[in-house]
């Protein structure tokens, strides 16, 4: 029987800059399940993870693939905890009901 949870695989390489603007649209949603993939990211990320972290509800998990982001994809999904997945870039914007939206059609499709 389907749960209609959903995990959501964020991935970010050197794009901190966008991180805070989607987890501050989307967390109030109260995502099911949020894994952040980090690609080996050079900028000031570690500082704004911990920042973030007292802020909002995430598992932060490292991309060693260099098949990026196909590979951070790949390490999100491999760790995602519930029967959906929805896949985002760090610079995507998200309505404000996107996951009601999202949990809606899988209810009315019966996914």
């Amino acid at each position: 029987m389907p749960t209609n949870r959903i995990s959501i695989i964020l991935t970010v390489k050197n794009e901190t800059k966008f991180l805070y603007n989607v987890l501050r649209q989307l967390c109030p949603q109260n995502p099911d399940e949020l894994i952040i993939v980090d690609g080996n990211s050079t900028d000031d990320h570690i500082g704004l993870y911990d920042t973030l972290a007292k802020m909002y509800s995430f598992r932060l998990l490292k991309n060693t693939s260099q098949d990026s982001p196909f590979g951070a994809f790949a390490t999100g999904i491999k760790e995602a905890k519930n029967e959906f997945v929805s896949l985002w870039s760090v610079d995507d914007d998200p309505y404000p009901d996107y996951l009601k939206k999202m949990t809606s059609a899988i209810n009315t499709f019966n996914a």
